[in-house]
């Protein structure tokens, strides 16, 4: 169980919980997403290039073919579009296993 210790009103600091093993569990994983035709709308995803982060926030809607998705980013950003061709590398928050109803498997 996660715990929120405030040394200060500014300053937040999330302790993390360790597993059976002894490892820390990491608390929002992140996992790539190759095809962009597995996203979901709601999908917590991170729009990264060459390892940075340049978008993050939820898809609002994917191109049936997966080759081109809209984010809400957060922080009031607005929207965004993302295109394969951009040579971005997308991730999404782990857990979220649903499985749109475009996609073939």
């Amino acid at each position: 169980m996660s715990t929120l210790i405030a040394p200060t009103p500014r300053l937040h600091r999330l302790r993390q919980r360790t597993v059976a093993a002894g490892e820390p569990a990491r608390l929002n994983p992140l996992e790539p997403v190759p095809n962009w035709c597995k996203l979901s709308r709601a999908d917590e995803v991170t729009v990264c290039r060459n390892r940075r982060k340049v978008a993050a926030g939820r898809v609002d809607m994917v191109a049936l073919d997966g080759s081109v998705f809209w984010i809400l980013q957060e922080d009031g950003k607005g929207r965004a579009m993302v295109h394969q061709k951009d040579g971005l590398t997308v991730f999404r928050k782990a857990g979220n296993d649903r499985r749109p109803r475009h996609c073939r498997t």
